[in-house]
């Protein structure tokens, strides 16, 4: 397994910066956003710049379905072999099954532009929306049935939305799992915790997170369940942190991972 950084969570700094900063922290992979990171005209030199640190790219968060064309070219010319997507919306009862087909229509017109291109298209499921259910997302991605449409799984963002990531939504999903985001949390009460928290407003509870293994996820179990199954793929840190607490969230998760055979 491969240890990447999410430079999401620096949406003020450069890529130059971004990049001299991934490198102090001992990595050899990073995520871009195309919303928070590749918007500031430097697109064309981020090759350059990713030789200049000696780093890669492991992911690339694509900011909307209509820009996935975008993002696939984002990969090809950083050499990212995975382009990360979002539901769009956030459906109701009432919608939620032609919001699921709208999806899987969105999708079976991606898929071939991201099977020529040697990109895989990976859903992350969300604390809102219809990638909130794991059950929903596993029907999704059977009915597009490409080897280029599969799995961002973060067992942190179903704990957000009142689902047990781990192990019943791990398991259910497995085979389609090709990335993993790596965060933890714990739930946010005024009287445990001072105002210095970001706290994160989700569909089940408030939350704050925490450095892997010091909050509700089991991640032992999870990097135990990663082995046993034998996936080499990206564990990419995404602290949803205040930005003065960020740098410390980095090195103490990556010293975790470390620390557990990563």
């Amino acid at each position: 397994m491969n240890i990447s950084i999410s430079c999401a969570e620096y949406p003020d700094l450069s890529v130059d910066e971004l990049l001299t900063k991934a490198k102090s922290f001992g990595v050899e992979f990073v995520e871009f956003s195309m919303s928070e990171n590749l918007r500031r005209g430097t697109n064309g030199e981020l090759p350059a710049l990713l030789s200049k640190h000696d780093l890669k790219v492991s992911a690339i968060i694509c900011d909307s379905l209509k820009n996935i064309g975008e993002g696939i070219s984002l990969c090809e010319s950083t050499g990212a072999k995975y382009l990360i997507l979002h539901d769009d919306g956030i459906e109701t009862v009432q919608t939620k099954k032609s919001a699921l087909r709208s999806f899987r229509e969105s999708m079976l017109q991606n898929v071939a532009l991201a099977e020529k291109s040697g990109v895989t298209l990976a859903i992350e499921n969300l604390p809102l929306g219809i990638s909130r259910s794991p059950q929903d997302l596993l029907e999704l991605i059977e009915a597009v049935d490409s080897p280029c449409f599969k799995m961002m799984f973060d067992a942190n963002n179903f704990y957000n939305a009142g689902v047990e990531g781990f192990p019943y939504a791990y398991e259910l999903l497995k085979r389609h799992i090709v990335y993993i985001h790596v965060k933890d949390s714990k739930q946010y009460d005024k009287a445990l915790f001072d105002d210095n928290y970001r706290v994160l407003h989700r569909a089940a509870k408030n939350v704050i997170c925490v450095v892997a293994g010091q909050g509700a996820l089991n991640w032992e179990g999870i990097l135990s369940a990663l082995k046993a199954d034998n996936y080499n793929g990206f564990l990419t840190i995404e602290p949803h942190v205040a930005p003065e607490q960020m740098d410390k969230m980095f090195v103490d998760t990556i010293s975790y991972l470390r620390a557990h055979g990563v």
